[in-house]
């Protein structure tokens, strides 16, 4: 007694001596058989106690079997029916004595009547129509008796062979009655195709006739999306399993895991059957067999006849070959992060080997010509240049590449957008994998991607197709240089016209494009092809540069319409890096600097003015990355620039506008608002223009040491004393603007005279300046002890003078009276004799005085210089100089001021001195050899090739680490870290390079810590690779390494370079992209570049970055308002002349007080 499809298809035979009941009125047969059921339902230990023999088990089940052909109004009794049944089947103690003697034979009639559960019918309800829905307690009775079927492939060592077919073969045939039967309940469709794959699967069937079975029915079911969607998940789930079985613990699944498709709660409201995802732990060698033998399931999927059919079987088809392409590259973090040791990443299957097994079906699928199967078609071209566009494995056979490139070159013929795009989606590297003889395609492809870049309708064409074509196309850059001129190639026209065609491509694009990104892409491509023609035809990069300019000039005006900000700041970027190359460019275009800055600076005033109306029409870092690009370009082309008053004007209007622009933005309405951070970048990158074109212009590189642009004279090291700052007393220090801070120490000793060496401090560095007075062409010597001035006449005060004749006069006119009387003459003579006395002593010394003025030379003599240090004040020249440059006017009292001097501000200046003027990069470089997969392997190398070597000398260049005078990244000047390192700077930014060859290796510590302290630490690593597969990028496992540059050296002196990055929404950065090519000659530079725009960009989105200009200047700001004195005029002047106690006395008396803290 089963359901007559099943026997119709002849799988299980029918018993004539059953369903006796069949023939019965319903009345008759709904009375007996819920009579029954409801019994055994109720007292079922007293009912299974009358089952005493096997007569009359099989009497009770013709009875209850009859259940499930009652129409669905019985439900209740279907269901308690039910319940009989499963109890029989798993609860070994409820089950009757003679089933348990003869189990096999019940468990397969158990289940031949369920079969008939599964058969639709009509309700026998002729009432008004009620909320009653009997196709919803159907399908809950079908789920209960699909949920027996996996219960039972659960408990498969209770059953036989022959009963784990017999009960294959139930399910496969109500599969068939439901999917393809008119008595069948479609929603059934995808629990009954789940239900019947797990429990074969659960069966580890091998039987090849059951297998024939199964292949004869699928392929049958093969129009229905439920088969299909069943079979890819089957297929998937295998897949997956096979590879963690071939290629270890990092791949696929340790289980045969399989994730269902079309499965809801209305259709499959039990939880088991309902539930989307099964796990199964199946023998190692049955996944093998039932791998290969699911694939062929449905048989050949070409000959699916429905194109939605189609191409779901071969998008299934498609996931499948990718897993196995690109087994190795992406194992997930959290697998390498569990193991204790380093993961040796497997070899993906040879390409040969997967063509073997689903080249047929690939290929026979792109042949189809019928137009409603194209979309199968695009997956098939998708999967089949994934599958060729992948590095790893021995090189293709011939016949296969002959039938890939005429299937490829087919399909971008057709003008079907479905298909060509598939095509260039899927194999936009495929230039840069080597394959033999692929440079045929070059001509296919660029007729299509030229018609879809140049196309002024974007809307036909999607964003990411022409991303894929710009990208195809930067493969292409080095080649015409590489080849056009190779004896071999003269009768080759693919190299002939490709420079043309490339060049005019992105010239196009520059103008139709308008997605933000892709504009971006063509720029960056753009800057790698003028390095790679500048020094063969510098023409073609002047071209490029003034279609840049053009657009900034026609569109920078008006941003937000048709472009975003972020354009026209990817013009100032790719400007900055065609800088070094100005020496050829200017061949080509000797104004060509002029006509940068002159267009960029006129941009400024605009761009604030937009800023200043609507803070959304344009964006702050248009005006900021605008002032950076001036910048740099007037610093290599001031011989052009300088001279030329109109451009020097209007770049410092823009300096001017841009440093007011805090009170132009104030003044915005309400509704404009624009955040102080941004005002302030404003306002900065016009000071770092400003100081720089007075410190830098035609000053640098300074003493031919690019590496040195602040001086490292010290206070300390230039006082005479050598004493600390602080209480030396040649020391002083002052602020000038709170921006300038100048400190000047006295030198008293020099040979040419005594001096001053000044120490100026401001945000682009510290620089020193040795100062003497000088009246003359040439210093004279300085007199030891100056002789003393001794009078101007020859006679002396004490020598005899005439009297004068007038005096006579007035005597004979005076009346003569004695003195005194004649009774004092004792005491006069003793006077007398005492004058007398007197008078000779002072004869005798007048005659000794007069005898050596004789000899004096009393001739008037010129002043001479005095000794200026015997005071106690040591200042002399240093307040000289300040006062003869105008810095102690009394006008200048308030912006020229003394600071306190002390250990506090020393240690102040120290921070400052340590904090770079420079932007300063680390960025790592790794070294990879063939075969090479774990980072304990990568950092015990100890050298590389010799295009490596030569390549870490095109990056920058190599520095002696313990004479270094730069930034060290870092590392250590004593060897820990390596003798040497490359090492780059240019008057903005320093960059050391973390070379792991180029450090000692460890022989206790096998994982080199000390290197990967410093490489796993860096945001950038470039990555050189010489292993025979993509390089994995979580390789070396750290959470940073945000972006990495993967360099894969290829035949003939050219380079594959891979940009991967942590971040997917990473703004977009250059010049090198993901896929390009590049020549021998360019190549370092264009990593050099890339890798430092990523480093910024990366450190950009950290909230914790500032700017060496920005840090500079706040630690000057801070240290002026720490340290700053408020003296009267009486103290200002006084303390110049002071020594320097005392000065210092009265300065930490005048420092401003903190304000005390009250709580």
């Amino acid at each position: 007694m089963l359901l007559p499809w099943i026997s119709d298809l002849g799988l299980v035979a029918s018993n004539p001596e059953k369903n006796i009941l069949k023939g019965f009125p319903l009345l008759v047969k709904r009375t007996v058989v819920s009579s029954i059921v409801r019994y055994f339902h109720a007292q079922y230990e007293h009912a299974i106690s009358q089952l005493t023999t096997a007569s009359h088990v099989n009497w009770a089940m013709e009875v209850i079997g009859q259940s499930f052909q009652l129409p669905i109004d019985d439900h209740e009794v279907i269901n308690m029916a039910i319940d009989i049944y499963q109890r029989w089947l798993f609860n070994d103690n409820d089950r009757p004595e003679p089933i348990k003697n003869d189990l096999q034979r019940f468990i397969q009639e158990i289940f031949d009547h369920f079969s008939f559960i599964f058969e639709a019918r009509q309700s026998t309800q002729t009432s008004a129509p009620s909320p009653y829905n009997p196709l919803k307690d159907h399908i809950f009775l079908a789920n209960r008796v699909l949920d027996i079927f996996l219960q039972m492939g659960l408990h498969g060592e209770m059953i036989g062979e022959d009963t784990w077919n017999h009960i294959l073969k139930i399910i496969l045939g109500v599969t068939d009655s439901t999917i393809r039967g008119k008595q069948g309940l479609t929603e059934l469709n995808y629990g009954l195709l789940k239900v019947l794959f797990e429990l074969w699967l659960c069966s580890l069937s091998d039987d090849k006739v059951m297998w024939c079975h199964l292949q004869t029915y699928a392929v049958q079911w093969g129009r229905h999306m439920a088969t299909i969607k069943q079979w890819n998940s089957v297929c998937i789930a295998l897949t997956q399993r096979v590879i963690n079985l071939l290629y270890g613990p990092t791949e696929g699944t340790p289980i045969v895991k399989i994730q269902w498709k079309g499965l809801n709660q209305n259709n499959n409201p039990n939880p088991n059957v309902g539930n989307p995802t099964t796990e199964l732990d199946l023998p190692d060698e049955y996944i093998y067999y039932a791998w290969n033998m699911f694939l062929y399931v449905v048989g050949n999927p070409n000959r699916l006849l429905d194109p939605e059919i189609h191409l779901k079987a071969f998008q299934g088809i498609q996931f499948i070959t990718k897993l196995l392409a690109y087994v190795g590259t992406d194992p997930p973090l959290a697998k390498l992060k569990q193991s204790s040791t380093d993961v040796h990443l497997p070899y993906a299957p040879d390409g040969n080997t997967i063509l073997q097994v689903f080249g047929p079906w690939f290929f026979e699928a792109v042949n189809h010509r019928e137009p409603q199967f194209n979309e199968g078609r695009a997956v098939a071209y998708a999967a089949l240049c994934r599958i060729y566009c992948r590095k790893g494995g021995r090189p293709f056979e011939r016949e296969n590449l002959a039938l890939f490139y005429h299937a490829i070159r087919d399909g971008l013929a057709e003008d079907d957008i479905i298909v060509f795009s598939a095509i260039i989606l899927n194999s936009c590297k495929i230039f840069s994998y080597e394959l033999e003889g692929s440079h045929t395609l070059i001509p296919h492809y660029m007729r299509v991607c030229g018609m879809i870049l140049s196309g002024t309708d974007k809307s036909k064409y999607p964003e990411v197709l022409r991303s894929a074509c710009i990208t195809l196309i930067s493969s292409l850059i080095c080649l015409p240089n590489h080849f056009a001129g190779a004896e071999e190639s003269e009768k080759n026209p693919i190299y002939v016209n490709l420079k043309v065609d490339i060049s005019d491509t992105f010239l196009k694009s520059l103008q139709e494009e308008r997605s933000t990104r892709n504009i971006q892409h063509v720029m960056w491509c753009i800057s790698t092809l003028i390095h790679e023609e500048i020094y063969l035809n510098p023409f073609v990069a002047i071209t490029f540069i003034r279609a840049m300019l053009d657009l900034l000039k026609n569109h920078g005006a008006k941003p937000m319409r048709e472009y975003q900000p972020e354009v026209f700041i990817t013009i100032y970027e790719v400007l900055n890096t065609l800088t070094p190359l100005y020496s050829s460019l200017q061949v080509a275009d000797p104004n060509v600097a002029l006509s940068i800055v002159d267009t960029i600076a006129l941009q400024v005033p605009i761009q604030l003015q937009l800023l200043s109306n609507s803070a959304t029409q344009t964006s702050y870092k248009l005006i900021e990355e605008g002032l950076y690009c001036i910048c740099d370009w007037v610093m290599v082309g001031h011989d052009r620039i300088m001279p030329d008053r109109d451009v020097v004007s209007r770049i410092i209007s823009a300096i001017e506008v841009s440093l007011n622009a805090p009170r132009v933005l104030r003044g915005t309405s309400p509704t404009t608002s624009v955040p102080q951070d941004h005002v302030d970048a404003i306002s900065l990158a016009s000071e770092y223009l400003l100081s720089h074109m007075l410190n830098h212009v035609a000053h640098f590189p300074c003493l031919n040491n690019s590496s040195q642009t602040s001086t490292h004279v010290t206070e300390q090291q230039e006082a005479l004393d050598h004493l600390e700052a602080d209480v030396s007393d040649y020391v002083r220090h002052f602020i000038f603007d709170d921006m300038f801070l100048i400190t000047c120490i006295e030198q008293p000793d020099e040979k040419s005279g005594p001096g001053v060496t000044i120490l100026i401090r401001d945000v682009t560095g510290r620089y020193s300046w040795d100062a003497r007075l000088l009246f003359g062409d040439a210093p004279e010597q300085l007199v030891d002890q100056p002789g003393k001035y001794m009078g101007s006449t020859s006679e002396g005060l004490l020598n005899h003078t005439p009297e004068h004749p007038s005096n006579q006069i007035f005597m004979n006119n005076c009346e003569y009276t004695p003195l005194m009387q004649q009774d004092d003459d004792q005491i006069i003579n003793t006077i007398v004799q005492a004058i007398h006395t007197v008078a000779h002593q002072e004869q005798t010394v007048t005659k000794e005085l007069q005898h050596k003025l004789l000899h004096l030379d009393t001739s008037v003599k010129a002043p001479v210089v005095e000794y200026k240090y015997n005071s106690q004040g040591k200042f002399s020249m240093s307040r000289i100089l300040l006062s003869h440059m105008g810095f102690l006017n009394l006008q200048l009292r308030d912006r020229f001021i003394q600071l306190q001097s002390n250990q506090k501000l020393l240690r102040s200046l120290r921070v400052l001195d340590n904090t770079p003027s420079r932007d300063t990069h680390k960025i790592g470089i790794v070294y990879v050899q063939t075969g090479q997969d774990t980072q304990q392997e990568l950092f015990t190398n100890e050298g590389g090739s010799e295009l490596y070597e030569k390549f870490l000398k095109s990056i920058g260049w190599i520095v002696d680490l313990s004479t270094h005078q730069g930034f060290l990244g870092g590392l250590d000047k004593n060897g820990s870290t390596g003798q040497c390192a490359p090492y780059y700077a240019d008057y903005k930014t320093e960059v050391m390079y973390h070379v792991p060859t180029m450090m000692p290796t460890s022989t206790k510590e096998l994982q080199q810590i000390h290197k990967k302290r410093h490489v796993g630490n860096d945001h950038v690593n470039v990555i050189w690779s010489e292993h025979t597969r993509d390089y994995f990028k979580n390789t070396i496992v750290s959470q940073f390494n945000f972006v990495h540059i993967v360099i894969y050296p290829l035949a003939n002196e050219m380079y594959r370079v891979d940009v991967h990055t942590k971040e997917k929404n990473m703004p977009m950065f250059g010049p090198l992209c993901d896929g390009m090519i590049v020549s021998e000659h360019a190549l370092g530079p264009l990593v050099r570049h890339t890798s430092l725009n990523a480093n910024r960009i990366v450190r950009g989105m950290s909230t914790g970055y500032s700017k060496p200009f920005v840090s500079r200047k706040h630690l000057i700001q801070e240290l002026s308002g720490r340290y700053k004195t408020k003296l009267d005029l009486t103290n200002y002047y006084a303390t110049l002349f002071m020594k320097k106690p005392d000065a210092v006395e009265i300065t930490e008396s005048a420092a401003p007080k903190k304000k005390a803290c009250h709580r």
